[in-house]
């Protein structure tokens, strides 16, 4: 994935706790701590900076897990 080293070196991102490759690609997720908005951009510039277009997507956390009634 392009970009992806650039990424995986970023430092002193507000919230940013890590970042992994999601499954295949082309996708990477962080997990963060508070909103992962900084985090979110700081990743994204990473892969425009190379002219890839990239977006991030924040996703809500399941806390709960599956529940059976």
């Amino acid at each position: 994935i392009p970009a992806c080293g650039d990424a995986m070196k970023l430092e002193n991102v507000p919230g940013l706790l890590g970042l992994a490759l999601s499954g295949a690609g082309p996708s990477l997720i962080a997990f963060c701590q508070g909103d992962g908005a900084a985090a979110g951009l700081a990743i994204a510039d990473c892969f425009r900076r190379k002219g890839i277009p990239a977006m991030p997507m924040p996703l809500p956390v399941d806390s709960e897990g599956l529940v059976v009634q």
